[in-house]
């Protein structure tokens, strides 16, 4: 424990006087500008309700925030993408909170992750990767004693309370008459991963609170955590020490003026692109205004500012919101920018309480997300770029850091350029792709760091703040370009002789020995269903398709002939792409892979090991490399399907003859389509650890999580793909703004499509285990087995999909009711709808 030793009267007098301004570094020198400086606040309380004590976040697109009403009432809660126009969330009812304790709740302190928090750091597992909102919250009411809550949500009305205490600090201390109150939570989504008390700072997760015995003096504590649930006790006032016995911790002291009375709010300040210290905001409980302090530790307080400039103040004109109080600051960081929420009182109608809005205005400033340890090759920087206005980013001009010398960085193909960039409030994301080839013709000794500077004027005060990613190595590129060029040599593959086209195939549709698999020997009752709702089931209409035709037979195929790997096919000449060139008459299936525009699905394989793509009685080409994944799609609006690759490691999409881009990151899932209606497809990616839907260009939006399947297609019409989910553990299929309904179980695949040709999706599934594929409200049929890829198409050209499987084993493609042909080996994927 740190021992407090008295001082002497001297030194305690030199204390208390203020600090000289001049010793004030000048990224303490907070300017405010008030957006509520008359009658009216940033956000009016509804009839009859007070607002005040704020908790605000940033959610990825708008400023949320959750305030008290009355001390009786559970909190309000409102949103603005300005800052200075709000609207009500719940259209101003109060958030509900399940399981909540017996006490009115009381000080609370937020957190946001727009993207969801790890599910590591979630205490709602049901939800886990969906959490993008957390609230630590006093009990008032409670005595003797008091303690903290916590709890969580997916959309910020809707929250899941955890037993009290559990996941807050300090963990449910037991004083008699202890007040825990004003906590305030400092997030830090790139901070440590593993609890540190050499970087106390780094954490992740830092929060001050006050806490008491009856109700003063109050006592300041600064608590660490790596995942917001488990926490560490780091720092506290000298007066409170004598309650944490064998704990040795700093002392939180504070220097320049009187101890302040009640704790606000405090956030990092960056300088550019290096962390200078934290601010502290406070309260003089006498003077009822706000004070402000720093620090370059984080627990030892120099004194600032008191009132602070423009919006500390009460403000005493007869009918102002805060004609005679100014207190409870509330603060969001965006970049170099602050925004702020506090409350004041009026006195007129009557006595009541609301929230006036203040911001401080900082620069165009930038955050670069780390790079990997090691880059080679064309390797993405994401970035973003924030500026309180809206506005355009005249010049980028990007560094790499060698050493202690500066070199610009060569742009690579792709990416959002170097000029006329946006930046937003909440930091437009982009990325620079950096050339690296062709910075390095061999790998440099000493490590790396990437800096991008945004510049607005030749007067680097007026330019923007630069930031610096973290420090990584170059190394030699791996199997010389892993770029998916277009066209080497086929010799890599062996020849495929094949074009079995046509001989092994007198397709099978006409001879039903329905033997296969034993017709509806598992539950013929609605088998694809998981208490369905009433008007699941198509048990009334079985039609279950031409019961006689499994015309599939899996098991006893043909063997396929000699030659055991009848690999792909013809085109004996290897000149890699007579790519298809027929005009392309647009089919109106937005869905289907037609790489020649004739209006039907066609049968293709991409072979990771080559990059070969062979598509059936048209094209073979090379194109991607191993790690690659197949994203074909109709990138133009031409009508036809173009070659294209997602390459995780990177994130980069490529589409052969059309575009290079960097879009998504490993751990996404590409989920390409035409979101817009455009007839355009983009590039586009679900994040399942959040479930983030990102359409490049269009939208970012949150839907579904970690254990759902992406199924975004045309559930309403055949204009523009949707967003939508499949939750096997439920049967649960989400169509974001159009349906739900209950369709499947465990381990069915879904294999929605417009299987009646009605210009809309059913929710379907396949079953490997029986083979069974149920269309909701339509039929059921047999076709295919446990080791077959489902892949619907429209391959008669009849605007309506079929039912059709590839069987990887042996190349078998089954087409029902139309064909059977062999076309691809083993290891070789589909790539047709």
């Amino acid at each position: 424990m740190k021992n407090f030793f008295p001082i002497t009267s001297i030194l305690a007098a030199f204390l208390l006087l203020p600090l000289p301004l001049s010793a004030q570094p000048d990224w303490t020198d907070f300017s405010y500008t008030d957006w509520s400086p008359g009658t009216e606040p940033a956000i009016s309380a509804l009839e009859g309700r007070e607002a005040y004590d704020s908790a605000t976040v940033w959610d990825g697109e708008r400023f949320v925030s959750f305030f008290r009403a009355t001390d009786t009432e559970a909190y309000l809660s409102a949103f603005s993408s300005d800052g200075e126009n709000w609207e009500y969330l719940n259209g101003g009812g109060a958030i509900t909170v399940t399981d909540l304790f017996g006490y009115p709740m009381g000080d609370h302190t937020a957190a946001a992750a727009p993207e969801g928090f790890p599910a590591a750091e979630t205490a709602w597992q049901d939800q886990a990767g969906n959490v993008r909102f957390k609230l630590w919250y006093a009990n008032a009411g409670a005595s003797p004693g008091g303690n903290y809550q916590y709890a969580e949500s997916t959309d910020g009305g809707n929250w899941q309370a955890f037993t009290a205490g559990e996941y807050c600090p300090p963990a449910w201390k037991t004083d008699t008459y202890r007040v825990l109150s004003r906590p305030s939570i400092l997030y830090r989504p790139h901070g440590l991963s593993d609890l540190s008390t050499a970087a106390p700072m780094d954490n992740r997760y830092l929060m001050y609170l006050q806490s008491g015995l009856t109700e003063e003096p109050y006592y300041y504590e600064l608590h660490l955590s790596s995942n917001g649930l488990d926490w560490s006790l780091y720092a506290a006032d000298w007066n409170c020490q004598s309650r944490f016995p064998g704990q040795t911790v700093e002392t939180v002291a504070f220097s320049g003026h009187t101890d302040p009375d009640y704790l606000n709010t405090f956030e990092e300040v960056y300088y550019y692109g290096v962390r200078q210290g934290w601010m502290l905001w406070t309260t003089d409980r006498d003077a009822e205004s706000i004070a402000s302090w720093y620090s370059t530790d984080g627990w030892n307080w120099n004194f600032r500012e008191s009132p602070i400039n423009e919006i500390g103040s009460v403000n005493p004109p007869a009918g102002y919101w805060n004609q005679t109080a100014n207190t409870r600051l509330d603060s969001v960081r965006l970049g170099t920018s602050y925004f702020f929420l506090r409350t004041g009182r009026t006195n007129t109608p009557e006595e009541k309480r609301q929230l006036g809005a203040g911001i401080k205005k900082g620069l165009l400033s930038v955050d670069v997300e780390d790079l990997p340890d090691r880059v080679w090759d064309v390797t993405p920087v994401n970035y973003r770029i924030y500026s309180w206005n809206n506005q355009t980013c005249p010049l980028i001009e990007p560094y790499r850091v060698l050493g202690g010398f500066l070199a610009d960085a060569s742009e690579g193909a792709g990416g959002d350029g170097t000029t006329d960039l946006p930046a937003s409030i909440g930091g437009m994301p982009l990325t620079f792709v950096w050339d690296v080839n062709k910075d390095y013709s061999s790998p440099p000794g000493p490590p790396v760091q990437f800096r991008i500077h945004p510049a607005v004027s030749a007067d680097p005060k007026l330019s923007g703040e630069y930031d610096d990613s973290n420090f990584f190595y170059v190394e030699p590129s791996p199997t010389a370009a892993p770029e998916p060029t277009a066209t080497p040599s086929p010799s890599a593959t062996p020849t495929p002789s094949v074009t079995p086209t046509a001989t092994p195939t007198p397709p099978p549709s006409a001879t039903p020995t329905p033997s296969v698999t034993p017709t509806p020997s598992v539950t013929p009752t609605p088998e694809g269903y998981k208490t369905p709702p009433p008007t699941a089931s198509p048990t009334s209409s079985p039609t279950p398709s031409p019961t006689a035709s499994p015309t599939l037979t899996p098991s006893a195929t043909p063997t396929p002939s000699s030659s055991p790997t009848p690999t792909v096919t013809p085109s004996t000449s290897p000149t890699p792409s007579p790519s298809p060139s027929p005009s392309p008459a647009r089919s109106g299936l937005p869905w289907i892979y037609d790489y020649d525009g004739d209006g039907t699905s066609d049968i293709g394989i991409f072979r990771p090991s080559s990059g070969l793509w062979a598509i059936r009685g048209l094209t073979r080409a090379y194109f991607g490399a191993s790690s690659d994944i197949p994203v074909p799609g109709d990138y133009s609006g031409s009508g036809t399907t173009a070659l294209a690759i997602f390459r995780p490691s990177t994130s980069l999409w490529a589409i052969r003859g059309v575009t290079r881009v960097y879009f998504g990151g490993s751990s996404d899932d590409p989920i390409q389509g035409d979101y817009n209606g455009d007839g355009t497809w983009v590039p586009a990616v679900f994040r399942p650890s959040s479930g983030l839907w990102a359409v490049r260009g269009l939208t970012r939006t949150y839907f579904g999580g970690s254990s759902d399947y992406p199924v975004p297609g045309y559930y309403s019409d055949w204009e523009e793909r949707e967003i939508a989910i499949f939750r096997e553990s439920t049967g649960l299929w989400a169509v974001r703004g159009v349906t739900r309904a209950y369709f499947g179980t465990v381990d069915d695949i879904p294999v929605p499509g417009d299987y009646d040709g009605s210009g809309g999706w059913s929710p379907s599934i396949f079953r490997p285990s029986t083979g069974l594929w149920a269309i909701r409200g339509l039929t059921r049929a047999y076709f295919g087995g446990a080791t077959d890829d489902p892949l619907p198409g429209d391959y008669r050209g009849a605007e309506s999909d079929g039912m059709a499987i590839f069987r990887e084993s042996t190349g078998l493609w089954a087409v029902r009711g139309l064909t059977r042909i062999y076309f691809g080996t083993a290891d070789d994927l589909p790539v047709s709808r």
